[in-house]
């Protein structure tokens, strides 16, 4: 009888618990790497959706500016307030991440139904610096591309507002 069959049984034992067992750490670390990411966007959605609607509030105090606010809001009654937008624009970009509550970078501009941006007081949008929002030569906004923004996640939302009584669209981005 010969001992060769034996090693052979031995390595193919040792052989299948090393696949089996990278299997499971493969699985593992993906599993928490995806679920990391998920988190992550759960949290970065969150805040968007919470910034989205905290702008759409008068704000407090309810006659705020750029040196007396405590919570940032653009709307009167229920219409954009260009005297708060452009107060709001004052606001250093690093303050008004923090009264907005949040550690991420944002852009927030209004849009009309065809996704044309608003021109406000002459700002097209307000928030990371980095985003550029230009205008052509007749003044008009050009379209918001986050393209060109460096992000790892990015979340989109989106609320009606009235502005010069017409339905416009508040939009924030938000990424980090």
């Amino acid at each position: 009888m010969s001992r060769k069959a034996q090693a052979w049984y031995l390595d193919l034992v040792a052989g299948m618990f090393i696949f089996i067992a990278g299997l499971i750490v493969y699985y593992y670390a993906n599993t928490n790497l995806s679920y990391d990411d998920k988190e992550i966007y759960d949290d970065i959605s969150r805040d968007a959706e919470s910034i989205a609607s905290l702008l759409l509030t008068p704000g407090y105090p309810l006659d705020w500016d750029s040196e007396t606010v405590e919570q940032i809001g653009v709307v009167t009654g229920q219409e954009l307030d260009e005297g708060k937008w452009l107060q709001f624009s004052a606001i250093p970009y690093n303050e008004s991440r923090r009264l907005l509550g949040t550690q991420h970078d944002f852009f927030a501009f209004l849009a009309e139904k065809n996704e044309s941006v608003i021109n406000i007081t002459g700002l097209c949008g307000i928030g990371n610096p980095s985003v550029i929002a230009g205008k052509d030569g007749d003044g008009n906004c050009l379209p918001i591309s986050m393209g060109e923004v460096r992000y790892a996640d990015l979340a989109k939302k989106e609320r009606y507002i009235l502005h010069n009584g017409r339905v416009a669209k508040a939009v924030v981005y938000l990424w980090r």
